[in-house]
């Protein structure tokens, strides 16, 4: 059963993570996307998933946001932030905070899931109702999801050549993968790490 102070915690990491968004899209114009891949990449997703105090309660959206950019070195500028109005990218990711807590899946998991222009495309029909239909439709997503290597790969926007340069697996070899010539499971552990990194999930949602 949850506490007074693990409440106040989630509260917290929900208006956090809103704020994010809200900020990197709107003030600091990062696309959307661009910017959810790099909060999973940063790995700073998994201290908001712990409710890291040092993170939740110690930091502002823009020092968040700042540290995930210094982490995929992306350069960026301070911008003054203030959240006068609720933004379809605040909806968002207030959504998708709330909707972690929930389902106590990893944002990882999630991230596998849905991309955030889908979500912002969910904004004009839920961003009025009850929380409860956005949750329905990401328990379907993941009661009916399809993951693979390929569909991963699509989902950060990279081509064979791009993963195969990024990664040091050869072209030829993922390919082999992706059109089940060879058998992803038989791959080294240290290859199935490198591909969950790259493409921001976890290992068992690239099979």
């Amino acid at each position: 059963m949850k506490t007074l102070a693990d409440s106040y915690s989630d509260e917290k990491t929900i208006d956090l993570v809103a704020e994010c968004f809200d900020y990197a899209v709107n003030f600091c114009k990062t696309d959307g996307d661009d910017f959810w891949n790099y909060l999973v990449i940063s790995g700073i997703t998994k201290q908001l998933e712990d409710g890291n105090p040092k993170f939740v309660l110690g930091h502002s959206a823009v020092e968040i946001v700042n540290m995930v950019f210094d982490k995929v070195n992306i350069p960026y500028d301070n911008t003054d932030y203030v959240a006068f109005e609720r933004s379809p990218e605040y909806w968002a990711g207030w959504a998708l905070a709330q909707y972690q807590i929930k389902s106590e899946q990893s944002y990882k998991k999630i991230h596998s899931l849905i991309g955030f222009s889908e979500m912002i495309g969910m904004y004009q029909t839920l961003h009025e109702a009850p929380i409860e239909k956005f949750f329905d439709k990401m328990d379907k997503r993941t009661a009916n999801q399809q993951i693979g290597l390929k569909r991963q790969r699509e989902r950060m926007g990279l081509s064979q050549s791009s993963l195969s340069r990024i990664s040091g697996v050869s072209l030829k070899t993922i390919q082999a993968y992706e059109q089940g010539q060879k058998d992803l499971k038989r791959a080294k552990l240290e290859t199935l790490n490198l591909f969950a990194d790259i493409l921001a999930c976890e290992i068992e949602d690239l099979f």
